[in-house]
């Protein structure tokens, strides 16, 4: 059986490239501005929404990957332990 993150890719970091992601404004929005509405007449707050934790997760996974592999002067645990069955830890930008 297939769960539905199973086949979705999720990639938080795509849209950094040239502009700020979605999942990224949002959690801006929700922390500096959270009761103020947008044109729409929502509140931000409202953006509080597991979409956008699990792309802030995403990337908080891929940016300590990244972290760990460039680090040399560390005694590194084995690689098993940093293995996510959720979170692809390529790069995409």
């Amino acid at each position: 059986m297939k769960y539905p993150y199973d086949i979705k890719n999720i990639t938080p970091l795509i849209k950094f490239g040239d502009s700020i992601s979605d999942w990224w404004q949002a959690y801006n929005d929700i922390k500096h501005r959270r009761t103020q509405s947008n044109e729409a007449g929502r509140y931000n707050y409202t953006k509080a929404n597991l979409k956008n934790v699990l792309y802030a997760m995403a990337a908080l996974y891929i940016l300590n990957r990244k972290l760990y592999d460039s680090l040399e002067d560390v005694e590194k645990v084995s690689e098993e332990v940093l293995v996510s069955d959720l979170f692809d830890d390529e790069l995409r930008l």
